[in-house]
């Protein structure tokens, strides 16, 4: 299919779209850095009795402490308990080049 015509002084739409793809993956790095501090900080939690004193199970912890789903607070908690059992999981994750999703 041959990309829409642009006229004079409007930006072609395929450089636009390259800009906006290369921003995304950006993006989703800084996002994907930010989640294995998540993760890190988790695992300080378990190691530092997570619950702070209440009955809550660390899954419930993460989610009330994030605002996160259960099932999304788990997918954290089972990497921050596994941390130790996956490093280059979680050096990928600390890298940028992982989402929680994908670890």
């Amino acid at each position: 299919m041959t990309p829409p015509r642009t006229t004079a002084g409007e930006p072609d739409p395929g450089v636009v779209y390259e800009q906006v793809v290369a921003r995304i993956a950006e993006v989703q790095g800084i996002i994907n850095v930010a989640e294995a501090e998540l993760v890190s900080l988790v695992r300080q939690g378990i190691e530092a009795g997570a619950s702070g004193g209440t009955a809550l199970s660390v899954q419930a912890w993460v989610a009330w402490r994030t605002g996160m789903t259960p099932g999304r607070a788990y997918s954290v908690k089972l990497l921050a308990e596994r941390a130790a059992e996956l490093p280059a999981t979680i050096a990928a994750l600390d890298a940028g080049e992982l989402t929680i999703d994908q670890a």
